[in-house]
C-alpha cells in the first residue's frame, strides 16, 4: 500500500532516525497516537500538512528497515505499518500545527526536531 491510498495515513520524521516515511490505516491510530505522544513528549514539532503522495507505485522499490524506535519497529514487525526509508520529494503544504497525538494520527503530519538557535 502507499500513501496514494486514501485510506492511509503518513508520517513524515525528520529526526535523530534520518527521514522515515511511515504509512498506516485507522485500524493502527490508536497505536500510532501512543508513540505520536511520546515523540511530542521527546520535543518534537508536528505539522499536519496537506495530503502526501510521497511514495507511488514504485514504493516497493524503496529500501524497507528496522529502524531503532522500537515501538515503530515493533508495529512494523506486525505488519501494522510501513516503513520506507524516502526523501520527502514534494512540495508539503503545512495546514497547522499540532499537540495532539490523536489528531496527528488521523492526519498526514510531518515531525521535525524544533529549531533552536542564536548568536554564539
Amino acid at each position: 500500500m502507499t500513501t496514494t491510498d486514501p485510506n492511509r495515513r503518513a508520517l513524515g520524521l525528520l529526526d535523530e532516525m534520518g527521514n522515515l516515511t511511515i504509512t498506516w490505516d485507522a485500524s493502527s491510530d490508536v497505536q500510532m497516537a501512543g508513540i505520536i505522544q511520546k515523540k511530542l513528549d521527546q520535543g518534537l514539532c508536528f505539522m499536519i500538512v496537506e495530503r502526501m503522495d510521497t511514495l507511488s507505485d514504485r514504493a516497493a522499490d524503496c529500501t524497507i528497515l528496522r529502524i531503532s524506535d522500537a515501538d515503530i519497529d515493533r508495529l512494523y514487525l506486525q505488519g501494522k505499518v510501513d516503513i520506507y526509508e524516502r526523501a520527502l520529494a514534494c512540495v508539503i503544504n503545512a495546514v497547522s500545527f499540532s499537540t495532539s497525538a490523536e489528531e496527528i494520527a488521523q492526519s498526514h503530519a510531518v515531525a521535525v526536531i524544533p529549531f533552536t538557535g542564536g548568536m554564539q
